[in-house]
């Protein structure tokens, strides 16, 4: 008699394990892909030129003419603002004041003060002890004071100048590409960058590391619980920047006069700057943002229509008005007729601004002209003889 085998046969998957299978490769395929990634950085007191941060960036895969160069004026302030000295006589502080601005030559003023406490009154004094004269067109001083102190100053200046520091590093570096990207503040000092951006950040991070920079890059995993985290942290930035705007649109409505043309671009590029990033994060991690949408779309028709409503051409407070009319003194008068002419050095006594110096203000329109019309004169300037000359207009 002949045995019969029989064959074992393979168990078949069933549904279920397959269906855990797929769920399974589908979530390993969503942790490889990642959410994107949150960025934070510190400074270590580096600085760097900005051919320097060019070439560093060019071998990070990143684009040169990105990295400007600092603006004179800026690096000026700045080298002027946080320089300091200490007198090793009597150890009283030195620092540095902006004390005069000549707008027409294009030439800064920055007086060197010592400073002094007088416990018994209870005050602070200051007494200028030298002064340098700076000209940011030739990035030169043309008066370098007397003082080892204006040495100091000058030098200071000059460095910053021609240096960027973590500050410059930030501005001009970090915060354009982190707009570009639409990047999103969830806290502090912490920014969410999309997947779509992985590359650019691994060039930014390779250039911070070049530079001694210390860049966080935390990679988002892609569940669930992360995309809400970051969709609600992301929310909650972008309503606190919709809740400053709705401020600054009662501002404008509450105000009597005209709204000044960079105050209304700032607005309107803030609004396009939030509509930005609510669209990143609805794509990015399908967060619901009609609330956001449509509270924009009401900031934005409400701008308008102040914009659309406020007084044509410049107005004038009646605090400047008055000025001027008080300007007009007997001693100023030109004989007996209604002709004033007012000395380049009594405007400051007469609370004038230093901007009646200049021609440009009194030409038609101009906000100088626009005030002297409303008081039935106009303005001219004598710059040989540094004089402003006021005159009635004729009817």
């Amino acid at each position: 008699m002949t045995a019969t085998i029989t064959k074992p046969t393979r168990a078949k998957k069933t549904p279920a394990k397959k269906a855990k299978t797929t769920r399974t490769k589908t979530a390993i395929k969503q942790v490889a892909q990642g959410l994107g990634n949150l960025l934070s950085w510190d400074f270590k007191g580096n600085n760097w030129t900005p051919d320097d941060l060019r070439s560093l960036a060019a071998a990070s895969g990143l684009d040169p003419a990105t990295i400007r160069d600092v603006p004179v004026t800026n690096g000026m302030h700045n080298g002027a603002s946080l320089w300091k000295s200490q007198d090793a006589h009597d150890g009283s502080w030195v620092r540095a004041l902006k004390v005069h601005t000549d707008e027409v030559n294009g030439l800064y003023t920055f007086g060197i003060i010592k400073q002094s406490i007088d416990e018994s009154a209870k005050e602070g004094k200051g007494v200028q002890i030298d002064s340098v004269c700076y000209e940011p067109a030739t990035k030169s001083f043309i008066s370098k004071g007397k003082t080892q102190f204006a040495n100091d100053l000058m030098e200071a200046i000059n460095f910053r100048v021609e240096h960027y520091t973590g500050n410059e590093f930030r501005k001009w570096v970090i915060m354009p590409m982190l707009e570009k990207w639409n990047a999103i503040r969830i806290m502090g000092g912490l920014y969410y960058v999309s997947e779509a951006h992985s590359k650019e950040v691994n060039g930014l991070e390779k250039l911070c590391n070049s530079c001694g920079v210390n860049l966080s890059v935390l990679d988002q995993m892609n569940t669930d619980r992360t995309r809400q985290g970051i969709a609600n942290k992301g929310r909650e930035g972008l309503q606190e920047r919709i809740s400053k705007l709705k401020d600054n649109l009662k501002k404008w409505k509450d105000r009597k006069g005209r709204i000044r043309k960079d105050g209304q671009n700032a607005l309107l590029e803030e609004i396009e700057d939030i509509r930005k990033n609510a669209a990143m994060l609805e794509s990015a991690l399908n967060a619901k943002v009609g609330g956001l949408v449509n509270d924009l779309n009401s900031i934005k028709a409400e701008a308008d229509k102040v914009i659309a409503s406020q007084p044509k051409g410049p107005q004038t407070s009646n605090k400047v008005l008055q000025q001027w009319r008080n300007a007009m003194r007997p001693e100023y008068r030109l004989n007996d007729s209604d002709t004033y002419v007012i000395p380049f050095g009594d405007l400051e006594q007469l609370a004038l601004p230093s901007t009646a110096k200049q021609k440009y203000y009194y030409k038609p329109g101009k906000r100088l002209s626009v005030a002297l019309e409303q008081i039935g004169y106009t303005g001219h300037v004598n710059t040989k003889r540094e004089t402003i000359i006021l005159r009635p207009i004729q009817s």
